[in-house]
């Protein structure tokens, strides 16, 4: 997940979330989704994009219940 500094953020006080695993977390992996698609995550209170997230697929959510 990507995440954007917010302004008047300090980078010393904003969770860096670079260092957190990304991806779909199926059958103890994390996996991008299957279509490679991602999602932007939009503030609504800024329209401004906050972050991305992996577009699972109807494949990713079989994948899941199979492990």
């Amino acid at each position: 997940m990507n995440v954007a500094q917010l302004p008047g953020q300090h980078s010393a006080l904003a969770f860096d979330f670079d260092t957190l695993p990304q991806g779909l977390y199926i059958g103890g992996q994390w996996r991008p989704a299957s279509s490679g698609g991602q999602i932007d995550v939009v503030d609504p209170s800024t329209e401004g994009v906050i972050a991305t997230v992996p577009d699972a697929t109807v494949e990713d959510a079989a994948s899941a219940v199979q492990a």
